[in-house]
């Protein structure tokens, strides 16, 4: 059977430590967005376009884990992108690099610990998956618990809102994977492209015809 297949599990525990690197990155990117945002236009302005204005947030640190994997994978393809290559090939490698290290974030980030310290996010703070936690936070326990974090740290979660959080964070999963499913197979096909032509400039004209 054709092998699909050229990435390895350092890959895939390399792109981990990368995009939890990056989405500690993205937390302090929103940390400064709000800073600058209250200090521009104001809380009060803000609080007038609530949903537009926690959308923005969270986009802002999703787009700074995007960057940051989509920074790896243009790194690791030539590594793995030999050869004949196809769509089998490109989601083989794709899935077996990316789908182990953000199941493990999920598992993590879906473990009912008490909110942290700082953001009042569970499961170190929320540093590890802001984006989420920043829309639970102001959606759903905002309105619930006017965002009372010494009662839920007393009391702890109720069921709900732990059910409440996973839908939060598997349609931030679904999202992510498609965006970074987008991001690996045109940073794969760009390469691809370029490999193909340079062989062609290498190939004797007589060979081209």
């Amino acid at each position: 059977m054709k092998n699909t297949r050229n990435s390895t599990i350092l890959d895939s525990v390399v792109y981990g430590i990368v995009m939890f690197i990056a989405n500690v990155v993205g937390t302090v990117a929103i940390v400064f967005f709000l800073m600058i945002l209250n200090a521009v236009i104001g809380q009060e302005a803000a609080n007038r376009h609530y949903v537009i204005f926690i959308i923005l947030t969270a986009l802002i640190a999703a787009a700074v884990v995007w960057f940051g994997s989509s920074f790896y994978f243009k790194y690791k393809i030539p590594d793995i992108c030999k050869g004949e290559t196809n769509q089998t090939i490109l989601r083989s490698n794709f899935l077996f690099i990316v789908l182990p290290a953000e199941i493990l974030r999920f598992i993590l980030c879906c473990i009912p610990t008490m909110p942290g310290p700082t953001f009042g996010f569970r499961f170190c703070d929320g540093i590890f998956a802001i984006a989420p936690n920043f829309m639970y936070s102001r959606f759903y326990l905002l309105p619930s618990y006017n965002y009372n974090l010494e009662d839920i740290r007393e009391f702890g979660y109720l069921f709900t809102d732990h059910i409440v959080f996973f839908v939060y964070y598997l349609v931030y999963f679904a999202i992510n994977f498609c965006v970074l499913y987008l991001l690996f197979s045109r940073a794969w096909e760009k390469y691809d492209r370029e490999r193909k032509s340079e062989v062609k400039i290498r190939m004797d004209p007589e060979q081209i015809k």
